[in-house]
């Protein structure tokens, strides 16, 4: 009887001990966790964007501008679904992921730019709004910080310089 009671304290404690050390280790890969997923997804959408071959005429200038958009706007909406670690949530949105997400909004601007210079052949208009394709989702975002988060991957789509 009396070891029935201590085998049962004993499975007892080691099931709390299981489950502390789960926790605890859920916690440690957080962050880690984070950065995997967001290297994964940026490849993909990087790759995705250097598939984009170049307008060949002016009118072709708004179609490569608005998939260009759409895929980064698909890789910002990735980005805002994983996980984020604990601590650092509101960092990683307030140096990376919000400014991401204005640039693309500000950018709207350029696409009815783009847009119209399309329609009128007006290539020198078309040339200078695509060359701010480079810049989409990164002005205000902080480049040093991606590269200290550990998502090397994401620094191309992100952290160009404005």
């Amino acid at each position: 009887m009396l070891s029935n009671r201590i085998t049962a304290r004993i499975a007892a404690g080691a099931a709390v001990l299981a489950t502390a050390g789960a926790l605890l280790a859920g916690c440690g890969n957080d962050r880690s966790s984070f950065v995997s997923a967001a290297n994964s997804d940026c490849t993909k959408y990087q790759q995705r964007l250097d598939g984009k071959a170049l307008p060949k005429t002016t009118r072709q200038g708004i179609d490569y501008a608005l998939n260009y958009f759409t895929d980064l706007d698909l890789a910002v909406s990735a980005l805002n679904e994983i996980s984020l670690p604990h601590g650092e949530a509101a960092e990683i949105r307030s140096r990376w992921l919000d400014p991401a997400k204005q640039s693309l909004s500000d950018f709207r601007t350029n696409l009815q730019i783009i847009r119209k210079a399309s329609l009128s052949g007006d290539a020198a208009t078309v040339d200078r709004q695509l060359d701010e394709l480079r810049h989409l989702g990164s002005k205000g975002v902080d480049a040093s910080y991606l590269k200290s988060l550990g998502v090397s991957a994401c620094v191309p789509l992100f952290g160009t310089p404005a």
